[in-house]
């Protein structure tokens, strides 16, 4: 295969080096491993290793190649530093610096024989130098892969405490070097190994073993940017290329994608090409979305772009609103007047109740903006019906709910009597057209045809709150927050068919991740809890610096964000990392959210 391709800096077009990738060349009977380049790809360095892929006993060595005066490549030959006896891979070439960074078994005063380190070595006008063993910060017990060098930074992957993981590590202009694990965006307990970074630092690919978004166990490719701050937005697979054999050492160079694949069965691996413009396209559309989040204390509905992590909108609501309903393309919260005491510092407790008067509607339409005063002064929860064209608020104070037709040129208002206290969080039922609302005070659901306002009550304890529809077994679950429970709900009967006691500290929000996991977050214990819908059961449980009083999910990634009141904060959580990615001071008090994609 012989494909013609731009030699690029990164995704910029900083070099433009007409060049000519014959893979029949660098493919062979043996097994290519990792190549690297010259800026001007006028030098290559190759990983190849003997006897079948991942068979014990195995060697690994380091070959060059140049082109001649015809643009073609030189025969490969043995690199001419290469230790005798050792095994030795990963290339990659500092241009700036005429230095090539490897990986070796070669013996190391300071760390067990056999142990793989990361080594360097300078080229000058009289030839290669002696390599060196990069200083312990880096080079510890344990093994050491793939270093790519990028300004004053290293990054590299490591063997240290179980699984492979990745790090950064900066050369300090004074000497010496300081180290640093990469976060959850991009590692996770089950391994990462094999990166590639771009010039200009805010793009990686690296191979991760083990995650359930695999293809293969043993090995994908994911793909990671960072947003404007600087922080690596959560890795996504890049499904383009992974296959059942193991892929890894991804690097793109111009406009194509170079990776090494191996067969099915893992006997062979070889280099392939593929171009990267739909793979970059498609990450910037996973990441294209908006965080939509209510700050009580603050009285505001708050846009964050999630790609670029930076607030792009602010919208005032009356004092305290709580919940967020988004449906259609349209957002609405409603002032319900009573919030935490504002405090522009995080805080450890409960800071205090303030009560004012509430009642006003925002409504959020694109670039429309619709503010009403609903004929209710504790509005709290809402939810949107198919077309958006029908909002209905939960109204605490009028024992009922309150209906919000919007087809005609002026909003219409209907009030639809529940007789029961505490109405607190709505969900619609598509598929029955029935409204469910939960009544934390009453305790449990009421199921109203909203056309004729007749409702049935399902008492199921204090605290009744959260409700998320399963609309493939015809249930809703609740939580039940005083008791520590959930709830199933039969849609059709209005019966309680299930009661889950999930050790789980005042659990108060659902979430439905994108592979089809319930997620529930439990306030006092700060934990959030993974559930098969299927059988019930608790299969997940993250612990949380600080406890989420709502989560929402990213409708593609492994992605849970979490409103932190307390911290005046909401958290980007990798349930694939087990940790925070981000977090955004959004507002005092974060409370309701909504993950959309941008417009």
């Amino acid at each position: 295969m012989r494909l013609s391709i731009q030699f690029l800096s990164g995704l910029c077009c900083l070099s433009a080096y007409a060049v000519e990738l014959d893979l029949e060349f660098f493919n062979s009977p043996q097994n290519d491993v990792s190549i690297t380049f010259s800026a001007d790809a006028s030098e290559a360095w190759l990983e190849r290793r003997s006897g079948e892929w991942g068979a014990s006993g195995n060697s690994s060595y380091l070959l060059y190649t140049q082109r001649d005066a015809g643009g073609g490549w030189q025969p490969l030959v043995p690199v001419p530093f290469a230790a005798d006896g050792f095994n030795e891979g990963d290339p990659f070439f500092d241009d700036a610096a005429q230095t090539l960074y490897f990986t070796s078994d070669r013996a190391h005063p300071d760390l067990p024989e056999g142990d793989v380190n990361i080594w360097r070595v300078t080229r000058s006008s009289q030839g290669w130098g002696t390599p060196e063993a990069l200083p312990a910060v880096i080079n510890q017990a344990g093994m050491e892969f793939s270093p790519v060098r990028r300004g004053q930074h290293l990054y590299f992957a490591a063997w240290r405490d179980g699984d492979g993981e990745l790090y950064i590590a900066e050369e300090l202009q004074g000497g010496g070097w300081q180290s640093s694990k990469l976060g959850a965006a991009v590692n996770s307990p089950t391994g990462e190994w094999n990166l590639w970074v771009s010039p200009d630092e805010q793009l990686m690919l690296f191979e991760a073993s083990g995650r359930s978004t695999n293809v293969s166990v043993s090995g994908d490719v994911y793909l990671s940017s960072k947003d404007r701050a600087g922080h690596w937005l959560p890795a996504m697979a890049v499904s383009e290329i992974n296959g059942t054999g193991s892929d890894l050492n991804a690097q793109i160079i111009g406009d194509q994608l170079i990776y090494v694949s191996t067969s099915e069965h893992q006997k062979h691996s070889d280099l392939y090409i593929e171009p990267v413009e739909a793979i970059i396209e498609r990450s910037r559309s996973v990441h294209a979305h908006t965080l939509q989040v209510v700050n009580r204390s603050s009285h505001e509905l708050v846009s964050v772009n999630l790609q670029q992590g930076e607030i792009t909108a602010r919208h005032a609501v009356g004092p305290g609103p709580h919940l967020l309903a988004a449906g259609a393309g349209k957002l609405a919260t409603a002032a319900y007047g009573i919030y935490p005491r504002p405090h522009n510092q995080p805080v450890e407790q409960m800071p205090g109740w303030v009560q004012a008067d509430g009642g006003q509607l925002l409504v959020v339409s694109g670039e429309s903006i619709m503010r009403q005063q609903l004929r209710c002064n504790r509005p709290h929860g809402a939810v949107w019906d198919d077309s958006g064209s029908r909002l209905w608020v939960s109204c605490e104070d009028r024992l009922g709910v309150v209906e919000v037709e919007f087809s005609g040129a002026q909003p219409a208002y209907r009030f639809l009597p529940t007789g029961r206290s505490g109405g607190h969080v709505l969900a619609w039922d598509s598929v029955r057209r029935q409204l469910l609302i939960a009544h934390t005070a009453a305790g449990g659901v009421a199921i109203m045809n909203p056309v004729t306002g007749n409702s049935e009550f399902t008492t199921l304890g204090p605290g009744s709150e959260a409700l998320w529809i399963n609309a493939e077994r015809d249930e809703v679950w609740v939580t039940i927050g005083q008791a520590g429970q959930l709830a199933v709900v039969d849609l059709n009967s209005g019966d309680e068919v299930r009661r889950l006691d999930p050790d789980c500290g005042f659990p108060i929000d659902f979430a439905q991740s994108a592979d089809g996991v319930l997620w529930v977050t439990c306030f006092w214990s700060s934990e959030v809890l993974g559930i098969d819908m299927e059988s019930y059961a608790v299969i997940d449980r993250l612990d949380l610096p600080y406890g989420a009083l709502n989560i929402a999910a990213h409708p593609s990634l492994p992605v849970l964000y979490g409103s932190m009141t307390r911290r005046n904060a909401v958290f980007e959580i990798s349930l694939t990392g087990r940790g925070i990615t981000r977090q955004f001071g959004t507002g005092m008090e974060p409370d309701g959210l909504a993950v959309l994609p941008a417009e």
